[in-house]
Parts: structure tokens; C-alpha cells; sequence
């Protein structure tokens, strides 16, 4: 069997680790919780994001179209009216922070009424295609 054919059967699985036996690692635990949990979440999302790179790489996306067809969409002037301040400030994409226009195409998430974005933004987000969870 040559090394090509061996590397693509290759499967990336977690690598068993009794982190309960380790030492260093049950210290850092108790010493700094937070930062400890914040860690095994660095390494979930990077064992994530292995998976969502390897051989598979075209299935992570399917239904992305359909999704964004369904998200909401609104107008600048309603944005602006719904504007708790007082103030007719233009609102702002939370995605690249530029201020709308008139003819912008804006999206909303049914989440919040402040989740808005350009509908060209939440179609080019790489955090959007590639996570698991809300994009903003």
C-alpha cells in the first residue's frame, strides 16, 4: 500500500488523554478554572475544525443557500425607527461596521432586532459557513 493511499484512510479521532491523571494538567485546572475550560474549548472548536477540513470539505456548507433564503430582511428605515436612542443615527452592519444605505440589501436573524447585517456580509462570513454557532 503506498503512503498516499494510507494517509487518506486516515481518520482524525481525539487522542485519549486521562487528563484526570495529569499532573500539570489537573493543576491548571484548579489554579485557573476559567482559562482551563476556555483551553478545552480552543481545542474542541480546533478538533472541529480539522474534521470540517479534511476529506469532507464540500458537505460542511449543504443548505447554506436555503438557510440564508429563510433569514429575514428589512429596509434602513425600519432600522432606523426601531432606534432606542432618540437619535436618527444610521445604523451599522455587525459584521463589517460600514454604515447602511438606502439601497442596501439588509438580513436579520430572528434572534434580535439589533442582529443585522449586509446580505452580501453574512454570504461571504467565513465564521458563518464554518461554525457551529451564531455568527455575530
Amino acid at each position: 500500500m503506498d503512503l498516499h493511499r494510507r494517509t487518506k484512510s486516515l481518520s482524525l479521532s481525539p487522542p485519549i488523554i486521562d487528563f484526570k491523571n495529569t499532573n500539570a494538567v489537573t493543576q491548571f485546572s484548579k489554579i485557573y478554572p476559567a482559562r482551563f475550560d476556555a483551553f478545552q474549548a480552543e481545542l474542541d472548536d480546533t478538533y472541529s475544525d480539522l474534521n470540517l477540513h479534511s476529506g469532507v470539505y464540500s458537505r460542511r456548507a449543504e443548505g447554506l443557500d436555503d438557510l440564508l433564503s429563510r433569514l429575514g430582511k428589512t429596509e434602513l428605515s425600519k432600522l432606523i425607527s426601531m432606534n432606542t436612542n432618540g437619535a436618527d443615527e444610521i445604523p451599522k452592519c455587525t459584521i463589517c461596521w460600514a454604515e447602511y444605505l438606502h439601497a442596501d440589501r439588509i438580513t436579520t436573524l430572528p434572534c434580535h432586532e439589533k442582529h443585522h447585517f449586509h446580505e452580501s456580509c453574512i454570504e461571504v462570513s467565513p465564521s458563518f459557513e464554518t461554525r457551529k454557532y451564531h455568527p455575530i
